[in-house]
């Protein structure tokens, strides 16, 4: 589990717990300017990943950094995903980051999106 804050213009993502230890990190800082879309929820980029750094059990947990060969994603995510928060960040370290966040993921997004759409005019949520 993560919690999230923003911090003028970076997203903090702080790990809690056990997920510090599952996701080999204790804290992942995101600009706000390489957020291309953000959304709570359903869909998470799904596909065939390779674990490269982090623990992954098939449908129990996947936390730390993956490769589908093409892209790079951070993964936070337990089997029932709820209060997910998804990330896309093309060009950035990882191209999507999705994690489960402590307390209600949908007003994060919407924070985040206000925030983005204050400093750029434009709308991050897809």
């Amino acid at each position: 589990m993560v919690d999230a804050r923003i911090r003028g213009d970076i997203l903090t993502l702080e790990f809690l717990g056990w997920s510090k230890l599952w996701a080999f990190r204790s804290r992942l800082e995101v600009p706000l300017a390489s957020i291309r879309t953000v959304h709570a929820g359903e869909p998470i980029p799904e596909g065939f990943y390779l674990r490269v750094l982090g623990t992954g059990f098939p449908g129990v947990i996947s936390a730390g950094m993956f490769t589908d060969m093409s892209r790079w994603a951070f993964f936070d995510l337990r089997a029932d995903r709820t209060n997910v928060l998804v990330l896309e960040l093309p060009g950035w370290k990882y191209d999507v980051v999705a994690v489960e966040v402590k307390g209600d993921a949908y007003a994060l997004a919407e924070s985040i999106n206000k925030v983005i759409e204050s400093r750029t005019g434009l709308s991050a949520i897809s």
